[in-house]
């Protein structure tokens, strides 16, 4: 037996298309800091644009004492890398 109003899809897909224009766009929710000072005002130790480079060894001590636990084992000094990760055992390699 058909449906007494035809499928319900076509009013389900109206109905999401309409639910997804009413919300807002994404915004960002901070204001960019640029008073960091370097050339760009991002500060004076940032990456260089490369693939698969990272920063020179961080000591974590200074902000960890005894070290920083992490998955079973501590860290005294950690890496950030252009992909946006973090290690600790080693800067990635080039």
């Amino acid at each position: 037996m058909k449906h007494p109003i035809g499928s319900p899809w076509p009013l389900a897909a109206a109905t999401l298309v309409v639910a997804l224009s009413a919300v807002p766009a994404a915004r960002a929710a901070v204001p960019l800091i640029n008073t960091f000072g370097g050339p760009r005002g991002f500060g004076t130790r940032c990456l260089s644009p490369n693939d698969d480079g990272s920063s020179a060894r961080i000591d974590l001590t200074p902000y960890f004492p005894s070290g920083l636990h992490f998955f079973s084992a501590t860290h005294t000094s950690a890496y950030v890398n252009t992909n946006g990760n973090i290690t600790f055992s080693g800067a990635v390699p080039i």
